[in-house]
């Protein structure tokens, strides 16, 4: 029994190394790609992506605008119709008054419907600037 406890110590105290295993190990590893360096060169289709998404951007940047202030006009007074405002003002059931809403002198336009009543500001240059629905209750 002392000689198998004797045997495995020194088995245990010896190290094993196979001749060509770690000479193989090391230029697996050296010739994987984690250790190669990158060519520094010019990656030409990232560089086409970020021009291509840098130039919708800024064309995004320059027609959102131009939307939005023809979007603007629509309830204004300087379109072919007369605008929101004249053909408010011109239907029957509108009774037109001035007053001041917010801290600004506005005209206001109150419409009434069988069982509500809706009530329009409107600044100086006839553009919308406020409206609210009433409910009438019976």
């Amino acid at each position: 029994m002392e000689n198998i406890e004797q045997i495995f110590k020194k088995v245990n105290n010896d190290r094993i190394e196979l001749k060509d295993h770690k000479n193989k190990l090391k230029s697996v590893l050296m010739n994987s790609k984690y250790f190669k360096e990158e060519e520094s060169g010019w990656d030409w289709k990232l560089t086409v992506s970020s021009l291509s998404f840098s130039s919708l951007l800024i064309v995004f940047a320059y027609i959102h605008p131009v939307a939005y202030n023809n979007n603007q006009q629509v309830a204004g007074a300087n379109d072919a119709k007369g605008g929101f405002y004249n053909t408010l003002i011109s239907s029957k059931n509108a009774s037109p008054s001035e007053g001041e809403w917010n801290n600004q002198e506005v005209k206001i336009i109150q419409t009434v419907e069988e069982n509500s009543r809706a009530v329009y500001y409107f600044n100086k240059q006839n553009v919308l600037v406020n409206s609210q629905v009433i409910r009438n209750n019976k």
